[in-house]
This record gives C-alpha cells, structure tokens and sequence, in this order.
C-alpha cells in the first residue's frame, strides 16, 4: 500500500496499476515466510506462471550473467499477465 502517496490508496488503484490494466483479481495466492529466500518463492512463481520444469528454468538462466533480464524477456504476454496475491509474513 503505497501510504506516501497523495492521497493514499490501495496498490491495486496506483498509477502503476491502471497503466497496466487496472484492477486483476488474483489467481493464486502465494504464501512467502521470510526464514525463507524470497528468490526461491519468486522462482516458484515463474515456474506456476510458465508451467515450466525446474530443469527447464535452470537450463537456460542458472549462474549466467544478467540471467534476470534474459528471463524477462524470455517470457511471453500470457506468462506475464499471470496474477498472483502474495502474502508475506
């Protein structure tokens, strides 16, 4: 929630938002505990949004240079407008 904002508002009502679409109900909610590493469960998510295999994920982008960016755009639209509620605790 972006409290710094005037006025403030819900995330989903940001700027940020309604240039890509506004408002999406979630399709998963992904659970995250912080004793946890937070790329594993952002790498989980990948995984569900591109229904590829872990082999598959590591194959191509694991310990290579600027790996971050090659995934980006390696990801087609449909991957990309996959929504998820995540809950950190």
């Amino acid at each position: 929630i972006p409290e710094t904002a005037s006025p403030p508002r819900c995330y989903m009502d940001s700027d940020f938002m309604k240039e890509h679409g506004g408002r999406h109900r979630a399709r998963k909610l992904v659970s995250h505990a912080w004793k946890s590493s937070f790329l594993s469960t952002v790498l989980n998510i990948v995984l569900d949004a591109t229904q590829w295999t872990p082999d598959r994920l590591l194959q191509g982008y694991h310990h290579t240079l600027n790996w971050e960016d090659r995934l980006l755009s390696s990801l087609e639209q449909h991957m990309l407008d996959a929504t998820y509620w995540l809950c950190v605790f």
